[in-house]
């Protein structure tokens, strides 16, 4: 499934309803077909903020072509702090967020708590822990998202 398709239904999913609707009636089947369990996943995710997702995944997809490839983009220290926490710790943090963010942000990358939350939020059904770690950038950006959560 490529980058593309899911920044498409991100930006879908952010969109009205009658506008998102006017576009997928204008795309051929193939496209429809391949769009369509993307779009009904983001929106059965119900995620409040997706226009934030969206610039987030269109930022790590930017930042996989970069001008210089052999620049690394550096952990920020909320990356590196949460990279040290305990199962008990991360679960503290991660409890009072939205289901949605609480779900992106284990499923971002392997984190070393990651196995046992996932256990503990039942979320093996969800999580494919297979898949490769997302773009720094978009993980940065989901940690970002904590700090407006946790100041509600």
């Amino acid at each position: 499934m490529s980058e593309k398709i899911r920044l498409a239904a991100l930006r879908l999913a952010a969109m009205h309803a009658n506008d998102r609707d006017w576009i997928i009636e204008r795309l051929d089947e193939s496209s429809r077909a391949s769009l369509q369990p993307l779009l009904d996943e983001v929106m059965a995710l119900d995620i409040a903020n997706v226009d934030v997702v969206y610039e987030s995944l269109k930022q790590s997809i930017d930042d996989d072509n970069p001008e210089n490839p052999n620049q690394k983009p550096t952990p920020s220290s909320k990356f590196q702090t949460w990279s040290k926490l305990t199962s008990n710790q991360a679960e503290e943090q991660l409890i009072i967020l939205e289901e949605d963010l609480r779900i992106l942000i284990i499923a971002a990358y392997p984190w070393a708590w990651r196995e046992a939350l996932i256990k503990k939020f039942q979320l093996a059904m969800v999580i494919d822990t297979q898949q490769p770690p997302a773009n720094l950038t978009l993980i940065e950006h989901l940690l970002a998202l904590t700090d407006k959560a946790l100041a509600r």
